[in-house]
């Protein structure tokens, strides 16, 4: 059986920047923020984020808060 990729999303974590970097590719690429939830009481911590620009999505969120970011963190496909 052959699978059909018809898009790949990219999914970029941040240690406690996520809204920040919102923000800028919001202005630089004139994208729309489509979906925004926070963590609970750590409102200022993104759990789960959308942005789009025409077709293109990314995903964007903060590390759980306790688990900083660090390069060994796996990257899934």
């Amino acid at each position: 059986m052959r699978i059909q990729l018809k898009q790949a999303t990219p999914y970029l974590m941040f240690d406690r920047q996520a809204k920040e970097a919102l923000a800028f590719y919001e202005d630089v690429f004139r994208a729309e923020i489509t979906d925004l939830q926070t963590y609970g009481e750590a409102n200022d911590l993104v759990l789960h984020a959308k942005i789009k620009k025409g077709n293109l999505l990314l995903m964007v969120s903060d590390t759980f808060p306790g688990n900083p970011l660090e390069a060994e963190n796996p990257a899934f496909i």
